[in-house]
């Protein structure tokens, strides 16, 4: 018996509780790993005079088992309302991030050669909250950013130049970003297969697509301020993939530059990141389960089903807050690159 509760916090500008709402009449909530802005929610609340629509924020927080799980701290976006025999609003919220989309740089945004990116983020976000991994790596050129350029857009720049993730938002409000680890040497976080216990449903979807997908990867530097240039390129010889140049008979090329990289051990590491990501194609898989709250970013899934026996990284989910709603999850097939 799985024993679950929904809760939402009402909460001023700093995040700070004010009080617990009882008027959520129906919330569902989506996480998407790719996007820029991560989270989203809708509700629907019946009218409550304590809500500032403009400053205020609201946590759901789901229960399980009596363990609490914040799912998110939400900006109210839109909150339109609707007059019948009782007043109702519909609220379209958005996480954090959407802070860092309004506010944009005032002026042009200058980072020196040699300047410590993470500490260059911090200041970016000044008092917000936030919990970025240290690291001592520096900007490998100057840097420069035109007047009215989103602040998200500055932060997820320079953290791609030391190959992290890309800014987001924890389920009390923090902002994140973690050095970037290749799925292949990831552990496994959650783990879903049939059984007497187990909330997977039965009905899913797997997908396989390999037709465009590169086996070549070449990034590179053009910046007069890294000398010499830097060039990093990744072949796909593994003999356990089927996109490897042996098997596909052909190379299949993705070359980008890159505006910065710490150094060359950095741009190799992105490297390989985009030539795993490239691969998304390759083989993903679409399924249900009961609601379960312990998802985030980006989660590292061993899935057993059917002929079905492999690791995932899942790049979104969402459900309905409510009594037996179900969880939807879409994951990708880790490749060994």
């Amino acid at each position: 018996m799985r024993k679950l509760l929904f809760k939402y916090y009402l909460m001023d500008q700093n995040d700070n509780i004010k009080k617990e709402l009882y008027c959520v009449e129906q919330c569902s909530i989506s996480y998407n790993s790719l996007a820029r802005l991560k989270s989203s929610a809708n509700m629907t609340i019946r009218e409550d005079p304590d809500i500032d629509y403009f400053n205020d924020r609201i946590q759901p927080v789901c229960i399980l088992d009596g363990i609490s799980y914040p799912l998110g701290v939400y900006l109210i976006c839109s909150p339109s309302r609707k007059l019948s025999t009782r007043i109702t609003r519909n609220l379209t919220l958005y996480d954090k991030l959407h802070l860092l989309e309004d506010d944009k740089v005032l002026e042009r945004h200058y980072v020196p050669q040699g300047t410590n990116v993470v500490n260059e983020c911090r200041r970016l976000l000044g008092d917000y909250k936030s919990n970025i991994t240290e690291s001592d790596k520096v900007t490998g050129s100057a840097r420069e950013w035109g007047i009215g350029t989103e602040k998200i857009e500055i932060i997820n720049d320079l953290l791609s130049s030391i190959n992290y993730t890309s800014l987001r938002v924890d389920g009390n409000g923090y902002y994140v970003a973690t050095p970037y680890i290749l799925p292949t040497e990831r552990e496994i976080e959650i783990t879903y297969e049939p059984g007497v216990d187990s909330i997977l449903m039965k009905d899913m979807e797997d997908e396989i697509d390999i037709f465009n997908v590169p086996n070549t990867i070449i990034r590179y530097t053009n910046n007069p301020d890294i000398t010499p240039p830097l060039r990093a390129v990744y072949e796909n010889n593994n003999t356990d993939s089927p996109t490897r140049i042996v098997n596909r008979g052909r190379r299949i090329v993705d070359a980008a530059e890159v505006s910065d990289a710490a150094d060359m051990e950095t741009l190799v590491a992105a490297c390989k990141k985009d030539a795993y990501e490239l691969t998304d194609k390759y083989s993903h898989i679409e399924f249900q389960t009961a609601i379960n709250p312990k998802h985030g970013y980006m989660n590292c899934i061993r899935f057993k089903n059917y002929d079905i026996n492999d690791k995932y990284i899942e790049t979104s989910w969402s459900f309905d807050c409510r009594i037996g709603g179900k969880m939807k999850h879409t994951c990708r097939k880790v490749v060994n690159i």
